[in-house]
Parts: structure tokens; sequence; C-alpha cells
């Protein structure tokens, strides 16, 4: 992932404050962690962000099928569209018709293109995990949050002792920075919410929502930044168009 990123801890630490909350207990400290991925999570997939985004060439196997998990390639959680050509070269983005079935992306067309470039989203990380410990055996898939990061990390290759800014061994799970205000104040309004705290609760909760357009304002007005496809709302109807 590109672009400038949070520790998992920063949040937590935002996310205290707006409550008000000075120390937290295990019930409390998974209260938040609940509220914090379920706000990524909403951030997240509200934009097309540039760091979630990839455009990749995809072969579709004998029956015009390309699966969500492939081996060696990254795995699509959200497919946004698929397209003839690559969409930045010269014949420009000429898409393609499929249908999202459980097993992938489904192609009727018998002349399918080999290769099919297909725009999607990375999934979100799931932040959760036991502290790490430097005496347990970790597998691959095995998460932990490392205190003297504040970050949480997932184990790549069996491990004993090695610690996880080791990139050998883990894979930091990086929060990007776009989302940091927006996740603190909505998961501080959860638990405001929660508490019976309803007026505060919404108040937050609309300031969240107006800092996540701010961001996404700096990415396509001040950076210019036009994902590949684009929707415009005109007259109260919406119209689809690739640029």
């Amino acid at each position: 992932m590109g672009n400038r990123t949070v520790t998992y801890q920063s949040i937590v630490d935002r996310y205290q404050q707006l409550a008000g909350i000075q120390t937290m207990d295990t019930t409390q400290k998974a209260a938040a962690n609940q509220f914090i991925n379920r706000n990524i999570k909403a951030g997240w997939e509200f934009f097309e962000w540039p760091w979630s985004l990839r455009t990749e060439a995809r072969t579709p196997d004998n029956d015009n099928l390309i699966e969500y998990e492939q081996t060696g390639e990254t795995i699509i959680a959200d497919v946004i569209t698929c397209y003839r050509y690559a969409p930045y070269g010269q014949n420009g983005t000429i898409q393609v018709g499929y249908e999202l079935t459980s097993g992938g992306i489904q192609f009727f067309d018998q002349n399918v293109f080999d290769p099919t470039y297909v725009y999607f989203r990375e999934g979100v990380p799931v932040y959760a995990g036991a502290d790490y410990a430097a005496m347990t055996v970790y597998a691959p898939g095995d998460k932990v949050f490392y205190t003297s990061t504040g970050d949480y990390y997932v184990c790549i290759l069996a491990s004993t002792g090695n610690v996880p800014t080791n990139a050998t061994y883990w894979r930091r799970l990086t929060i990007p920075y776009d989302l940091m205000e927006f996740a603190a104040l909505g998961s501080a309004s959860d638990l405001l919410l929660q508490n019976g705290q309803n007026d505060r609760a919404a108040g937050l909760r609309a300031e969240s929502r107006e800092i996540l357009f701010n961001e996404i304002e700096k990415y396509t007005r001040q950076q210019s930044y036009r994902p590949l496809r684009r929707t415009f709302f005109t007259h109260g109807t919406e119209q689809l168009r690739n640029y």
C-alpha cells in the first residue's frame, strides 16, 4: 500500500481522547477494536482511494472465469470493472461485460481476451490478535499486536522468537492516514451511542463524515485525482463515464 500510514495505537489514543477514557480494561479494548475495524472498513469502501485500487492483467480459465483468489496474485475483494485492454494504454478504457458469481468473475463473451484487465479494490485488513509473545510458535496467517510499534502484524512465514518488525516473517497491517480521523471519530460515536449519549454521538458522526469528504476532496480537487471509473450526479440521476 502506498501513501502515508498511521499506527493502530494512534487511532486508539485519539478514540480515548474523544470518548473521555483515561485507561481501558479488557472489555473496553475489545469494544474499541470492534468499533475501529468497523469504521476503517466503512471508510475504506466509501471511495475509490488510490491506495486501495489495483488494475491487474488476469487470464480467464477454460470456463471464462477469473477466480477472486489465485495463487501468487492479489486477492480481489471488490470488482470495480473489467477492461479489454490495459486501461492506460492507447486502446483506452473499453469495458468487458461480466457477472459476479460465488466463484469469481464470469464472462459470457466467447471472445474473452487473454489477458483481461481487472480493476478492483484490495480487501480491508482485520486488525485483531493477541499481544506478541516471543516464545509462541506462529504460523502463516496468525496475527499479533506489537506494543513496541503500536501496530498489528500478520505472520507470513512460520516463526518463533522473530519480532514482528522482521519483514522476513511478518507483514505490518497498515492503516491509511486518510482514514485515521474518520475512524477515530466514528468509533467514539459508536461508543457514545451505545452508552445512550445520542446527541453527542450524532455530532461526532456528522463530523466524521465531513472529515471523510474533506479527505476525498484533497484527491479529487487539489491533486486532480481521477479514478478510472467516475460517477456524476446530475439533476438527481447518476451517469457513469470512463476516462
